[in-house]
């Protein structure tokens, strides 16, 4: 994933800034909102107006939109802070800003877009205008934020004004590609190499082994709910629930999926035997990366080492279509070391200033950090317990 570079530019007095809080405001950014995309070199999916403004249109009706939209001396849109203003669970009368899309779906690497010419200025104008609209908001809380020089001056700003608090959220595998497959594969462990193609041939046995890679809005509509299939068979075999199956979650996707599909950034990748769905994955192809973001595997197939067979597929799909980098999101489970070596963080930030209602809203961020890590380390004893782990040694999800 690419981030903006950050270089001398005109003062941030020069740039105006525009709190918009009606859905209709936000709809009318969508060109512009895509041209800033390109111009900030972010390849990423989850900062897309297609993924954003469709988890607005599902899951706005309960938030205040907060959106900033930052404009050069010529009305030239060249920075947005997609931001909602959402209420405590712990307090409810206390009101938090945040990133749109940072709940229900998994979004990863959120944050400031700027077009790297007036990145630093529309940065302090985004900051400048929060502040003009204190009374709005009790707190700050960015979750699911990426590393990149943009958010990370966004919050040298803020903690000249308030107190950040600063997390680890998840950890991101990646894979930087190489030009062939072939390269690639050299690089994976022997024992990888040779439980991929002794699998690959096992299926083969079976007759008529398929791998494609699906782009076509009507195709992929079509077998999306195959995918949820696949996935909830999966689970339900876990004895779990998956956040990807909860209420309006298919729904979200669906509705995201016909829009990411008109801009040629959906991905489904479908694995059948004779005709049978073993396997499918959903990814996005975010300029020069592949995003992975969920699949799902038939329980009959798994035995057969299905699940490494798509991915090692999945992989030389993106290479063929030529993709420099593959991303498995968040999530730390050890299937994706088989096949990344690297990795990178996102991270939680929370600020809190000394207004009794944000003084307050620090006590209930305390009090959910340790009930979240109490739970966490609850999670992580019964998954000792229970190792989920597929058969053929490869984890059935991406964790989201």
């Amino acid at each position: 994933m690419q981030t903006a570079h950050l270089i001398a530019e005109p003062g941030y007095s020069m740039c105006a800034a525009e709190w918009i809080t009606s859905s209709a405001g936000l709809l009318q950014l969508a060109p512009e909102w895509k041209a800033l995309l390109e111009r900030s070199g972010i390849e990423n999916t989850f900062q897309s107006f297609e993924w954003l403004s469709t988890w607005w249109e599902h899951w706005g009706s309960t938030r205040e939109l907060a959106a900033i939209a930052i404009r050069d001396p010529d009305g030239v849109l060249v920075g947005l802070a997609p931001l909602h203003i959402t209420r405590s669970r712990l307090l409810p009368g206390l009101r938090g800003l945040a990133w749109i899309g940072d709940e229900h779906t998994g979004s990863d690497y959120l944050g400031v877009i700027a077009d790297p010419v007036f990145a630093e200025a529309a940065i302090e104008r985004v900051v400048e205008a929060i502040f003009e609209h204190r009374s709005e908001w009790d707190y700050i809380e960015l979750l699911d934020s990426v590393d990149d020089a943009a958010n990370q001056h966004l919050c040298r700003l803020l903690s000249a004004r308030m107190k950040i608090e600063r997390e680890t959220a998840s950890v991101c595998h990646y894979i930087p590609l190489p030009a062939t497959f072939d390269h690639y594969f050299a690089s994976v462990s022997s024992n990888l190499r040779s439980n991929f193609r002794r699998r690959a041939k096992a299926l083969d046995r079976k007759g008529n082994l398929e791998c494609s890679l699906v782009t076509d809005r009507i195709a992929l509509e079509l077998n999306f709910p195959e995918l949820l299939r696949l996935h909830r068979m999966r689970f339900d075999q876990r004895g779990m629930d998956s956040a990807f199956l909860q209420r309006g979650v298919p729904e979200f996707h669906l509705a995201a999926l016909r829009k990411l599909a008109d801009s040629g950034v959906a991905r489904l990748i479908l694995v059948r035997v004779n005709g049978e769905l073993t396997a499918a994955l959903y990814g996005f192809a975010a300029g020069s990366t592949f995003q992975f973001y969920q699949c799902g595997l038939h329980t009959d197939w798994l035995p057969m080492g299905v699940g490494q067979y798509m991915m090692g597929k999945s992989i030389e799909a993106a290479i063929h279509s030529g993709h420099t980098e593959f991303d498995f999101l968040r999530g730390g489970e050890s299937y994706k070391l088989q096949w990344a070596k690297q990795a990178r963080h996102t991270f939680h930030y929370y600020a809190f200033d000394d207004r009794w209602r944000s003084r307050a809203g620090h006590l209930a961020y305390r009090v959910r950090d340790r009930v979240r890590r109490w739970r966490a380390a609850v999670r992580r004893e019964i998954d000792r317990r229970r190792k989920p782990v597929t058969p053929d040694g490869t984890s059935a999800e991406n964790s989201r």
